[in-house]
């Protein structure tokens, strides 16, 4: 008489079914992550210019350097600056910030904050990934919404 063996394991089936089922999970998931990856980008990439766009105005109230201050926004940077223009800067000052490359600003890039007052012209900076965009504004007394 022959025993009955008690092998355990898994089937083919069984396997290619958990192989089947994960791949579908993967496949639905994998682009609401990397959509969440970019809106955080771009989040972090808003804040950064927010935080600059606030540094430069105090930093020209409280007249430090003895002049102007001013951030200037590129797709890759945020880079605060002292001085009238970007142009005629004194590099010495400068404080970069990456924005990483998901980012592409458009509109105002140059945003300039008098010495002791904080006052700026008007304008705005938009930030966008390739789905999603924030805008920046600035009034006249330094204002900020985003």
């Amino acid at each position: 008489m022959r025993g009955v063996s008690n092998q355990s394991g898994f089937t083919l089936l069984e396997i290619m079914l958990v192989v089947a089922l994960v791949s579908v999970i993967a496949g639905f998931s994998t682009p609401l992550i990397l959509r969440a990856q970019r809106q955080n980008d771009l989040d972090i990439a808003s804040t950064s210019v927010v935080q600059s766009l606030r540094r430069a105005q105090i930093l020209a109230q409280t007249a430090k350097a003895d002049g102007d201050w001013g951030v200037y926004i590129t797709n890759d940077q945020v880079v605060v600056f002292t001085g009238s223009s970007f142009a005629g800067r004194d590099v010495g000052y400068d404080e970069e910030i990456d924005l990483g490359n998901a980012i592409s600003a458009s509109g105002d890039q140059e945003f300039i904050f008098e010495k002791l007052t904080g006052f700026t012209s008007t304008g705005s900076a938009t930030l966008s990934t390739d789905t999603d965009s924030q805008e920046i504004s600035i009034n006249e007394k330094g204002m900020l919404t985003y």
